[in-house]
């Protein structure tokens, strides 16, 4: 068994960066509602605006609500998956191989689509196309047929030993 290294360092890059966006998203949030407090509190006498002025107003606010609550949502689902399946295995004290991360993966793996959905679609096929390269080139270690000259190459890590040293 072993994981495609493009996508799992992406993942896993995609939750950290996903966890400092969601944190700057709540703190716009509870900037924005406390400024809007503070206005409602200082115009709450002033002249009321025409009708599809304040109609457009009360869109934007409803609008953004729903962004922000569908952002929390797929945060909540993605990243909670994430730490429900991840966190677990600190607590184990026995060894733990490669099998037990897949679900954590999987759920890293969603982060990842729902970051890339801002992409525009030439990132998103080169970032599939990359995936596909490094799957074409670590397949032979997936799949157990590979000869040690041809895959020596493919450890980026020092400390991954596919093969023999010499």
């Amino acid at each position: 068994m072993f994981l495609n290294p493009l996508s799992l360092y992406v993942s896993s890059i995609s939750i950290i960066y996903y966890i400092f966006k969601v944190f700057n998203l709540f703190i716009n949030h509870l900037r924005k509602l406390y400024e809007d407090q503070f206005i409602k509190n200082i115009k709450r006498n002033e002249v009321i605006c025409d009708g599809d002025v304040k109609n457009q107003t009360i869109n934007d606010k409803s609008n953004s609500k729903k962004n922000f609550n569908k952002i929390i949502y797929l945060f909540y689902t993605s990243f909670g998956g994430w730490f429900l399946h991840y966190i677990p295995f600190f607590i184990v004290g026995r060894v733990l191989y490669l099998h037990h991360y897949f679900q954590a993966y999987y759920f890293s793996l969603f982060a990842t689509i729902i970051l890339m959905k801002k992409l525009k679609l030439i990132y998103f096929a080169l970032y599939i196309g990359l995936v596909i390269i490094v799957y074409i080139l670590y397949s032979p270690l997936t799949y157990g047929f590979y000869d040690q000259d041809k895959v020596r190459f493919l450890s980026i890590i020092p400390t991954w030993n596919f093969v023999d040293k010499k």
